[in-house]
């Protein structure tokens, strides 16, 4: 029995059992059609057809190889743009190649995490919190991660590769600093925030790897600031491209929410974002794609969600404060969690209203399925001091990681194809305006018109100001041969948008068609 558990425990074999379940487990994805941003930022684009539009790709923004003034954006992000040129030298233009490079970064950075764990590990093995069932922090940390449901959007859909890719350098360039290798860590980071802004939280990992495993008091942090003044480099390195591709949007956020909250109402409404981020970490279910979208934001402090989120929050720091001194990996994990948020919090300031999807909860989960697996083991440490059996835990974590890889597989079969995908959102989210319109788009595609109408109405019910969705339901009508509704919902969008060319013309065939004056 002992020899199976040390086989088990085994790095080789361990790394071989992540990488199996993290794999297999979204393995029925590959065949997923491209999905919502994909149609954009892969069918249309051309620069990822050869590798000589490197230089666009890093001297100019996200959307550039649009037509100019069709869409703009302040994302600088080159790496994600030369991944989908690999992925296009894998399949051209059919999904499953880009598919079958987000379920293999996804089991590498299940692998890394399995690494990082087991080098965390051995920093305190001499700790007092500490003993022989936590030889299987590794693996059972980054089994909980490999098939937490949460991650499911990232890995199925073909845009969530930013997120794949920088995760993964984060997880390098961590993992060679904690070997002292910096100037390998030097190059993952720098890759890492060109994969996305979010790489910079890389100095969260090493400031609090230092206080807390390392053992080194925050004062005498800054006798050894030469450790991190290298980053710097990187840094400066990665804001003059980002100037030179972005020019005067490098600092602004683009991105346009209705009915902005105050300054009081974003205030109060950070701890909530905080409690929804951990709540669908502890509890995957119910998951639903553009999620910000159903967001009930707190508009007092004074209200019941207000109130409990905040001192959820308040509780979370201070549990973090307590465990630092008694059992550091416990704190560094609960901060894991935490500190890859505080991008979110930040572009939720900076939109005025509380960006919560799914895909930024893929860092931090790794940070919960530590904890998780943490405090499963505390417990088998327990069970053990009162000579009660141990493999009660065993069989809930394994139930758990069973559980999880259902869910997972369940939730790819509805990311396989859009229809499955918007039909699932809406039914969970039914005022969602986003779902309600791309489900009509859809529909209207797969030729089922009536479906459509249906949609597009709902759309328009949520939303009355919705151009398109009055456009593209005045089309279903003139090609039913509907011309009386189909000039209506033309008049309606071409008031909404008086500017528009493509709408002036379709009211002006319409209304040629049945015969009357456009004027």
């Amino acid at each position: 029995m002992n020899e199976i558990i040390e086989r088990i425990l085994s790095k080789r074999f361990s790394i071989l059992i992540i990488f199996a379940v993290s794999t297999s487990i979204y393995i029925g994805s590959i065949n997923g059609e491209f999905i919502s941003d994909d149609k954009l930022q892969i069918l249309r684009n051309e620069w990822i057809k050869s590798f000589k539009h490197i230089p666009d790709v890093f001297f100019s923004s996200v959307w550039s190889f649009l037509p100019q003034g069709q869409w703009e954006a302040n994302y600088y992000r080159p790496v994600m743009y030369v991944s989908y040129m690999l992925s296009y030298l894998i399949s051209g233009f059919e999904p499953w190649g880009y598919h079958l490079v987000n379920i293999i970064l996804h089991g590498m950075n299940a692998t890394a995490l399995f690494l990082i764990v087991s080098t965390l590990l051995r920093k305190i093995q001499g700790s007092a919190a500490i003993d022989g069932a936590f030889s299987w922090l590794p693996l059972t940390s980054s089994l909980l991660f490999a098939a937490n449901p949460i991650n499911t959007e990232v890995v199925a859909w073909a845009a969530g590769a930013p997120e794949l890719y920088f995760t993964l350098f984060i997880f390098i360039a961590f993992f060679m600093y904690m070997k002292d290798r910096i100037w390998i860590s030097l190059i993952f980071f720098f890759i890492a925030i060109l994969s996305k802004e979010t790489g910079f939280t890389l100095f969260f990992f090493m400031l609090f790897y230092d206080i807390l495993l390392r053992r080194e008091p925050f004062a005498p942090l800054f006798g050894h600031i030469k450790r991190y003044l290298p980053f710097l480099g990187p840094t400066t390195l990665y804001f003059g491209l980002r100037s030179v591709a972005l020019g005067n949007d490098a600092a602004s956020f683009v991105m346009q929410i209705p009915n902005k909250l105050s300054t009081y109402e974003m205030f109060i409404n950070i701890p909530v974002l905080f409690g929804k981020c951990v709540g669908k970490l502890a509890a995957p279910v119910n998951l639903s794609f553009f999620s910000y979208m159903s967001f009930d934001p707190a508009r007092s402090i004074i209200e019941p969600a207000a109130i409990v989120f905040l001192i959820f929050l308040v509780v979370f720091i201070l549990v973090i404060k307590r465990l630092a001194i008694r059992a550091p990996i416990f704190s560094f994990s609960l901060l894991w969690i935490l500190f890859p948020l505080f991008p979110l919090f930040f572009m939720s300031w900076t939109t005025g209203y509380p960006i919560y999807e799914n895909r930024y909860l893929y860092l931090p989960s790794a940070g919960f399925s530590i904890f998780i697996a943490l405090c499963a083991l505390k417990a088998t440490a327990l069970f053990k001091a009162y000579r009660i059996s141990a493999p009660a835990t065993a069989i809930i974590i394994l139930a758990v990681i069973s559980l999880y890889g259902i869910g997972v597989v369940k939730r790819s079969v509805i990311w396989r194809k859009n229809i499955t995908l918007w039909e699932d959102t809406v039914s969970k989210d039914p005022g969602n305006k986003i779902a309600r319109y791309n489900l009509a788009n859809t529909l209207a595609k797969l030729n089922m018109p009536d479906r459509a109408i249906i949609e597009y109405k709902e759309t328009i019910k949520i939303d009355p100001k919705h151009v398109e969705s009055h456009n593209n339901l005045a089309t279903i009508y003139a090609k039913s041969g509907d011309l009386d509704n189909a000039i209506q919902y033309f008049k309606n969008a071409n008031f909404l948008a008086p500017d528009n060319k493509g709408i002036e013309r379709n009211l002006g065939r319409a209304l040629r068609l049945r015969k009357e004056p456009g004027n």
